[in-house]
């Protein structure tokens, strides 16, 4: 993903305003963009702290274990593991119905969690179980909306 600015002017007034992107190959291989979020006029500032999100999304750490790239939609992990995954700038945590505080509290008390870049940088989004519990097309994209803007709401 990245942002793109956009200028245009109307009856001698220039205007510009921003939107996150993606890229994406279509059926014959070429490099397609698709909107993700508008983000209307923004400081120079303001695009600059989000171009800095934007940059840091998709690195993720190379997993021997398997445990991304499994197939399965739930890996159990030991605490122990966690920062090999989760050595990343942004933490966006959902926990099960069935989790309990003090299952909750059993993880963000520990000394692991808390020597997480995230965490230190206080980056972490803590999203509810029922918004997030679908996965059905239209849900992802709704998802992805309310994720959009908790990482430019943080930039701000």
């Amino acid at each position: 993903m990245f942002l793109k600015k956009s200028q245009f002017t109307r009856n001698g007034k220039p205007y510009t305003y921003y939107k996150i992107v993606s890229t994406y190959k279509d059926e014959s291989g070429r490099n397609r963009h698709k909107l993700v979020k508008h983000l209307g006029k923004l400081s120079d500032e303001e695009a600059e702290k989000v171009r800095r999100v934007l940059k840091g999304q998709g690195k993720l750490p190379i997993d021997k274990s398997g445990a991304i790239d499994s197939g399965k939609q739930l890996v159990e992990i030991s605490m122990e593991t966690l920062p090999k995954y989760a050595n990343v700038d942004y933490i966006f945590i959902c926990m099960n119905d069935g989790t309990t505080e003090a299952q909750v509290k059993e993880i963000l008390d520990s000394p692991i969690w808390k020597t997480l870049p995230a965490v230190k940088n206080n980056k972490v989004h803590m999203l509810d179980y029922k918004t997030y519990l679908h996965y059905d097309p239209i849900s992802i994209l709704g998802q992805a909306d309310l994720i959009a803007d908790m990482l430019v709401k943080n930039a701000k």
